[in-house]
């Protein structure tokens, strides 16, 4: 598969969601056929919406803090991997993280936070013990042409 940088895209910071997207593009593209583990990987849509939306969710029982990512593979001792995904520049990391973080760790899940699409693209390969598909200089360069496809 070649995976080129495309010089058609400005280098700039993506948003959160931007890089949430590109995360999953690039393991549907790259590896979800080599590595079904990775189908495993499903994200926690849980964040503020409108204020209709949020109160619905809320009464469901959204919470705050809830990591963005769940993998339910087990590996190496652990239950499964959490990632709270922050973007590149800027992502804080909330209290409310920071306590869920500790409490998930303590029942024998691993819990990373990760910064941008590569920084967790390293983790979830690491995790699993697969191979990373690209080196990149910078984590915010993504947009890159994935078997002719931009990635955007």
């Amino acid at each position: 598969m070649a995976i080129t940088p495309n010089p058609s895209v400005k280098s700039t910071i993506p948003t959160e969601h931007q890089e949430k997207i590109w995360l999953m593009k690039f393991f549907v593209h790259a590896y979800w056929s080599q590595y079904p583990e990775l189908r495993l990987l499903f994200p926690i849509l849980n964040g503020i919406d409108s204020r209709a939306e949020n109160s619905r969710k809320n009464a469901e029982g959204q919470r705050a803090g809830v990591p963005d990512y769940f993998l339910s593979v087990p590996k190496s001792g652990y239950h499964g991997l959490y990632i709270e995904m922050k973007k590149v520049k800027g992502g804080r990391i909330s209290p409310e993280q920071k306590m869920l973080a500790e409490s998930l760790r303590s029942q024998g899940y691993r819990v990373e936070f990760c910064y941008g699409w590569f920084h967790t693209m390293q983790t979830i390969c690491h995790y699993l013990n697969i191979p990373e598909p690209l080196q990149k200089k910078h984590s915010y360069d993504f947009p890159v042409t994935l078997q002719g496809e931009l990635i955007n």
